[in-house]
């Protein structure tokens, strides 16, 4: 017969505390605006959007 592994352990607390954590977390940097921060600094990151802004830059540096 095949061997069964056995089902991890949750730690419902530990878990539950660190959903806690990471909302109040997000809540907080929500109402402050720093989410937006963070989602145009993940916007930058993506190399399509680098390419095609220093691309504009580039052009529009050479108009001038």
């Amino acid at each position: 017969m095949a061997e069964q592994t056995p089902t991890p352990k949750i730690y419902w607390r530990k878990l539950f505390i660190k959903v806690a954590a990471f909302a109040a977390t997000e809540a907080v940097c929500n109402m402050s605006g720093l989410s937006t921060i963070a989602n145009y600094a993940e916007f930058l990151t993506d190399n399509n959007t680098i390419a095609i802004a220093t691309e504009t830059i580039h052009n529009l540096i050479t108009l001038v």
